[in-house]
């Protein structure tokens, strides 16, 4: 695991502390979403902004026959409404002190850059983990998933990206992956480091949120002792 200021629990597990920013990178089916559901202690503790459920909560999911399978694809054309109500609900987790998690693909710096942004302009830290899954295992799960992803487009998305893709640069031009984006005609490659605060996370290493801690004083608790004290 490469890391650069990143802190771990007892077992392994990046912690992540409260009131982060934390974006989520990899290719389609590199277990970004897995990642909560299997990996992630406290999981709860934060706020999970994925642009595929955003995408499938606004647009229908197309079915369509792909070989002898009836698969699902996804409208990508909805990319700018998705990523302006995952900027809205970004911002909004991060005011009200939680800790937020982007699960977008975000394969480079120049994509992961706007959502560093929006952590600098709240004033909370930002935390990049990348899954560098093998290809072949985001390839076998993608090929068993109803919604179809092909596979030429995950080994382009795979590659390395090139200089300009990879660069984190101001006023660029809006790609999928971007908060402002609009789908690219064709994947810029997948860039395996970055140069903001990152942990590059094998497929078995866990994340684990650290539990809001409320702030010190006295503190008057109401709830149902019955059966707790002898009444």
């Amino acid at each position: 695991m490469n890391v650069n200021s990143v802190n771990f629990h007892a077992d392994g597990s990046v912690i992540i502390p409260e009131n982060t920013l934390v974006i989520l990178s990899g290719l389609p089916a590199s277990g970004k979403t897995g990642l909560r559901l299997h990996r992630a202690v406290n999981a709860d503790m934060a706020v999970w902004v994925s642009s595929d459920a955003i995408r499938d909560s606004i647009t229908p999911l197309q079915p369509t026959l792909i070989g002898a399978r009836v698969r699902f694809v996804r409208n990508e054309s909805a990319n700018p409404a998705v990523f302006a109500i995952m900027r809205q609900m970004v911002r909004a987790g991060l005011q009200m002190g939680r800790t937020v998690v982007v699960d977008a693909t975000s394969l480079t710096d120049a994509d992961r850059k706007d959502w560093v942004d929006i952590a600098d302009e709240e004033g909370v830290p930002h935390l990049v983990l990348i899954l560098d899954t093998p290809l072949e295992t985001c390839l076998s799960r993608a090929e068993m998933r109803p919604v179809h992803v092909g596979e030429a487009t995950i080994r382009r998305m795979h590659q390395p990206p090139t200089p300009e893709a990879g660069a984190a640069k101001p006023n660029q031009q809006s790609q999928k992956g971007r908060p402002n984006g609009a789908a690219l005609t064709a994947p810029q490659g997948f860039q395996r480091d970055s140069q903001f605060r990152h942990a590059v996370l094998g497929e078995k290493t866990g994340i684990w949120f650290t539990p809001n801690e409320l702030p010190e004083g006295d503190w008057d608790v109401v709830g149902d002792t019955h059966g707790l004290l002898d009444e």
